[in-house]
């Protein structure tokens, strides 16, 4: 079959078509996230470089890397906050910093605010950069650095951030040279002055050496491939690791470059500038970040602050389904929570209870289901028996906390819990038909119990939940509505309307828990020094 039509059916092919759809509506999406974005910016005069894009919106990334100046950087973070982003501090590097935005169902695009560009330590002429940028003429949203700029940036960032080639990659790089002339001796001076040469000429190398091995002919100029041979060639451990490792006669795309040999290359960046101290500072600044390297990405310890989420309120109100969503949001920050439903009356020893009573009332086994539990037949019907019922229940659930909710705790996890204390007394006093919040049972099952760090209820109008599907009567929702205002009271709850659409009510739940989280991380960086390996 011939090349235009392999390229025919592949087009037509209904994966690649899904896979083109897919991608215009990210380009769509993130775009239309950004000039939201940029609006807000222009207001207060923030300008801004996409500096790892050669003329496209840089949408194919998995977030948006942009640079501002350094005097507009807290003022550009302060902007996206206002917007709503969250300042993920699980995600700390020098003069960086990682936001997301959550709303339900809306596609925000994660942004990565640059104040340098730097990967540890900066690789770029930060005032050429701004003096030489370029505005696309096809798409003005796009504010891309001039050619010679974008070879720096993407070759540092390939070999010595990623330490992985892709042929968009090498592509980019053909893109950037162009047919017309580049000033090649800016590219080899910045690098030099940057103290990063050696790893600038073994990139171009292995550029080279890639393109010409898939697309048979040279990416390189041959003047600047022979001046880096010439270097490296005085450097012995980079010599043989490249005839060993590098240059192989059939490359795997993407091609992997060794990870410490690499290293090597970055940390001679470091120890060959004294602008970062004496030398004896730059060797423990180089040792500081490979250990935070080795202990949160090697060993993949992850470690974070604990906290407790508790959601509040009436069946049918929305929170299974935004307990669901903050689940989503922290395992999208890496983070994997501790999610726990409960229910007065559906826990183990009541339950077992329940089902002894059962046996020797009928005679025989029968299975307890959790949505039976609160049928009539199950429930208590005088003083001594709703006592007992109680009394079982509250040594239920402290039991069942203490397990369930302390453990993960101590082990500095994140909870979440669909329903917790206060749902748990309501339900027991509706049993009774009471409403005596106060009783000494309950002020046990507190103390012996963990507190949320941040308690929502969910409050929504019983004519709403019925209109949902609720099986409980309206007189039924009333009142426990009034119960949950009662006990709530008294608490410290954060009370949200849920009458609202669930991308704007989950946005402020997300938002809020969030940014409560993430205010609990140190600073892990002063400058370019490591200062805090509590968390990753």
């Amino acid at each position: 079959m011939k090349v235009h039509n392999l390229q025919s059916v592949f087009f037509r092919a209904d994966e690649s078509n899904k896979e083109y759809t897919n991608d215009c509506e990210k380009l769509e999406n993130w775009r239309n996230c950004f000039i939201k974005i940029k609006n807000a910016w222009d207001k207060v005069g923030v300008d801004y470089i996409f500096h790892k894009s050669i003329g496209q919106f840089p949408y194919m990334s998995d977030n948006l890397d942009i640079l501002v100046r350094a005097e507009n950087f807290e003022k550009a973070g302060r902007i996206l906050r206002d917007i709503g982003y969250v300042d993920l501090r699980n995600v700390q590097e020098p003069h960086k910093k990682f936001y997301r935005k959550f709303a339900g169902g809306e596609c925000w695009a994660p942004i990565h605010l640059h104040e340098r560009v730097c990967w540890a330590v900066p690789y770029e002429n930060i005032e050429h950069l701004w003096k030489h940028y370029v505005v696309s003429e096809k798409d003005e949203v796009v504010h891309y650095p001039c050619r010679e700029d974008a070879i720096l940036i993407n070759t540092a960032h390939c070999f010595l951030e990623d330490h992985l080639i892709k042929i968009r990659d090498l592509l980019t790089i053909r893109k950037s040279i162009g047919k017309n002339k580049i000033n090649w001796n800016y590219i080899i001076k910045t690098a030099d002055e940057m103290h990063w040469l050696f790893a600038l000429y073994t990139g171009f190398l292995i550029f080279d050496y890639l393109y010409m091995k898939l697309f048979k002919e040279y990416l390189i100029p041959y003047k600047i491939i022979r001046e880096a041979k010439e270097h490296v060639n005085n450097k012995r451990w980079i010599r043989k690791t490249l005839e060993r490792k590098i240059f192989v006669d059939k490359p795997k795309m993407p091609f992997k470059i060794p990870h410490l040999w690499t290293r090597r290359h970055s940390s001679l960046r470091v120890l060959n500038d004294p602008a970062f101290g004496k030398r004896f500072k730059r060797y423990l600044q180089i040792f500081e970040h490979l250990l935070d390297g080795f202990i949160h990405l090697k060993l993949g310890i992850k470690t974070h602050p604990k906290m407790f989420v508790a959601i509040s309120g009436l069946d049918g109100s929305g929170k299974t389904k935004h307990s669901e969503a903050l689940q989503n949001a922290f395992k999208t920050c890496e983070i994997n929570p501790v999610y726990i439903w409960s229910r007065a009356g559906s826990l183990p020893i009541t339950r077992f209870v329940l089902k002894f009573v059962k046996y020797f009332k009928s005679g025989k086994y029968i299975k307890i289901e959790n949505s039976l539990i609160k049928e009539e037949s199950y429930l208590p019907k005088n003083q001594l028996t709703i006592k007992l019922w109680r009394m079982i229940n509250t040594i239920d659930l402290i039991l069942y906390y203490f397990f369930r909710f302390n453990i993960p705790l101590i082990l500095g996890k994140v909870v979440i819990a669909d329903r917790y204390i206060c749902d748990s007394i309501i339900d027991l006093e509706f049993v009774g038909k009471s409403n005596n919040f106060d009783r000494i049972l309950y002020k046990v099952l507190k103390i012996l119990t963990p507190t949320p760090n941040i308690l929502f209820l969910l409050d929504l109008n019983p004519d709403i939940i019925l209109v949902r599907g609720c099986d409980e009567a309206k007189v039924e929702l009333v009142n426990r509505r009034k119960y949950y205002k009662m006990i709530m009271s008294k608490t410290n709850t954060i009370i949200i309307d849920n009458s609202n659409p669930f991308d704007e009510v989950s946005g402020r739940i997300l938002n809020f828990t969030l940014t409560k989280f993430f205010a609990k991380y140190p600073e892990k960086y002063n400058g370019y020094r490591l200062v805090s390996l509590k968390y990753k």
